[in-house]
């Protein structure tokens, strides 16, 4: 999908656009067809393929289970989680990474 840098992450979280249409890039380059990325998916490609972008190490299986859950529809009140990331729940995914990378020099 291409490198995403500094500069290039604090244009495309001023523009949800941008990140809307790169969320679509990442699932469609992941294979899914069905719009909903499920959590084998995000472990074994999207979130190697992601980081790489964003120059940065995947991190470990636990951190990667945690982003994806933070992200998923819990809406269900007993506690449980969404086997799946449908293309918004990603995109917010993908913008709180974008966002800790527009300012990952700055800290």
């Amino acid at each position: 999908m291409g490198s995403v840098d500094e500069a290039m992450a604090r244009l495309m979280i001023q523009e949800p656009s941008w990140i809307r249409y790169k969320a679509r890039r990442y699932m469609a380059a992941a294979g899914l067809t069905s719009g909903v990325l499920n959590l084998d998916v995000w472990q074994s490609r999207l979130a190697k393929r992601l980081f790489r972008d964003l120059g940065q190490d995947t991190p470990n299986k636990v951190e990667l289970i945690e982003l994806f859950r933070r992200h998923s529809n819990s809406s269900t009140g007993d506690g449980s989680w969404s086997l799946g990331l449908e293309e918004d729940q990603f995109a917010a995914l993908l913008s709180e990474l974008l966002a800790v990378q527009a300012c990952m020099f700055h800290l």
